[in-house]
């Protein structure tokens, strides 16, 4: 019963996402730059996945991947460090298993010139423009850290992305940049987004592209 009701509930929040414009958009972005990679799913999962799931699949992953040796533990409050790990043994001493061996994905290839339209019935078009972006361990990640800040970090206000497109040209009110918050130990995604109204999304892709290009 409880793992009905906590399906009905995803499904439902997955329904939500879809039929959110910046939610599809985002999506979208990450399949068109990911590709096969793992990282082009969407957290929530998808409709069709979630739906075929089953008590006894949470039951196999539970038993596969909730294991001691993919597990961290973390202890705070006041307790003497030296008999933390025999009151671990203690109490978890029967938990036992390895985590599988699973194949690491190879990284995204980036492969550009990709793009894709969606259609809703919506009052504003929402665009993403990016790709492959770097990892966390890239000697360059607090440059491109601060480069989201100068260009569009934080809705943009004040940013150089927002001085163009939303103060110069009155093209949208939301535009931003990011380049390093995805990253971890594989690269993560630099995109750059705006929502406009239809009549005016050619002309806010084109200044995008331009401040982009300079």
């Amino acid at each position: 019963e409880d793992f009905h009701r906590a399906r009905r509930k995803q499904l439902a929040e997955i329904a939500e996402d879809e039929d959110d414009a910046f939610t599809v958009a985002r999506h979208t972005f990450l399949e068109l730059v990911y590709g096969e990679h793992p990282r082009h799913r969407p957290v929530s999962g998808r409709r069709e996945s979630v739906a075929a799931l089953g008590p006894e699949d949470v039951l196999a992953f539970r038993r596969s991947f909730c294991v001691p040796g993919g597990a961290v533990l973390a202890v705070a409050g006041d307790l003497d460090p030296q008999a933390v790990p025999g009151l671990a043994s203690e109490t978890m001493g029967d938990w036992t298993g390895k985590v599988p061996a699973l194949p690491a994905p190879q990284p995204p290839g980036g492969a550009g010139g990709r793009s894709r339209f969606v259609p809703m019935e919506r009052k504003q078009t929402h665009i993403m423009v990016g790709g492959v972006g770097i990892a966390r361990c890239d000697p360059d990640y607090h440059t491109v850290a601060l480069m989201d800040v100068v260009l569009g970090d934080s809705a943009g206000f004040g940013s150089r992305l927002g001085r163009r497109m939303r103060e110069g040209e009155g093209l949208a009110y939301v535009v931003e940049c990011d380049a390093s918050s995805t990253a971890g130990i594989d690269p993560g995604v630099v995109w750059f987004y705006t929502a406009t109204s239809p009549p005016r999304a050619g002309r806010a892709l084109d200044v995008l592209r331009e401040e982009l290009e300079s």
